[in-house]
Formats: structure tokens, sequence, C-alpha cells
């Protein structure tokens, strides 16, 4: 006689594929957010703040040797609500 177990089977490890890489990139270079920004794809927070921009659905700011994504979501937050306001 077989024992089935009630227990759901062991979940099979995966290996993240490149596009799910790519939403982790914390850093991305001067060069990268220009083509974005002339693309229209990055965005500024204002016109008198180009140095915070809403790219790839998080808010990036700049930094000497490019961009960083800020990971904060209470900030990350704060600055959706603060933009939405700006129209």
């Amino acid at each position: 006689m077989t024992h089935q177990s009630d227990q759901p089977p062991a979940a099979t490890p995966t290996t993240p594929g490149p596009d799910a890489a790519e939403a982790q990139r914390l850093e991305i270079t001067h060069a990268e957010m220009n083509v974005a920004h002339v693309s229209g794809e990055a965005v500024p927070f204002t016109d008198t703040i180009p140095w915070l921009v809403r790219y790839d659905h998080s808010w990036w700011v700049v930094h000497d040797h490019g961009w960083l994504r800020i990971t904060d979501t209470l900030t990350a937050a704060d600055l959706d609500h603060r933009s939405a306001q700006r129209y």
C-alpha cells in the first residue's frame, strides 16, 4: 500500500531570468539615463529638480558616477504623492 503525503511537493528552485535581473538593478550610468531622458522614458521630478527622476517604475537620484534607484518604499511613496500634486 502506498502512502501519500498531505503536504504539497517541495518547490523547485528557479533562476531569475534577465528581466528579473534588470528589475533589480540599483545603479545605472549617466549614459543610460541620458538615453532614457531623450526617449521620454525618464521624467524629472520637476524642471527645477532634474537630479531626481522617475524611470523604470522607480525614482532615481543622481550621484557622481551615475544614478541610484531609491529603494525605500516610504520615500518612493512620498515622491509619488508629491509628484501627483504637481499636476
